[in-house]
């Protein structure tokens, strides 16, 4: 029986954990983001999640940059979070994605595949951009379904480009 006082019970109780859990977090992560020579960021945050992860994900956005705010504005212009993608995020419909960093949803849509809970995260992210639903006979609610998208994400080296605002791959 799941305990609904419990923060882990409903989206909105995920996300104030993982906003509260970056605070713990925050200059550490800062910390080990890799530098120029000159001693600028110059590597991105990005956060992937699964699952009941989606909405602590998405608070532990919110919080880093409530953190990143409080922190020397030569400092907050080098720090960018460029993407948070989330992989089947339960109760999807319950929040939404920070408008300030590019949000993907991956689902699988399978009714059938009932004892692979297929059908467990279909709920969309209100905000998020909604990458092809995978609707292959194999798929299921775990992790190890999502690796062909996980594949696709782009690793590389990224330029900003203050007049666009947004990341250009070199």
């Amino acid at each position: 029986m799941v305990d609904i006082t419990s923060k882990s019970a409903s989206a909105l109780g995920r996300w104030k954990s993982g906003e509260e859990k970056v605070y713990a977090d925050a200059a550490d992560i800062i910390a080990n983001l890799a530098r120029d020579k000159n001693n600028n960021i110059i590597e991105t945050i990005k956060v992937i999640t699964h699952s009941m992860g989606g909405a602590f994900g998405n608070g532990f956005i919110a919080g880093l940059q409530r953190y990143i705010s409080m922190s020397p504005i030569e400092i907050q212009r080098q720090i960018k979070i460029t993407l948070a993608a989330n992989f089947d995020p339960y109760q999807a419909e319950d929040f939404h994605a920070n408008p300030d960093v590019k949000t993907q949803q991956f689902k699988h849509k399978n009714g059938w595949n009932i004892i692979g809970m297929g059908w467990l995260a279909n709920g969309t992210e209100d905000g998020a951009e909604q990458v092809s639903v995978n609707k292959n006979d194999s798929s299921d609610h775990s992790i190890f379904s999502f690796f062909s998208n996980i594949s696709k994400l782009v690793e590389g080296n990224y330029t900003w480009d203050n007049v666009n605002q947004k990341w250009i791959k070199q």
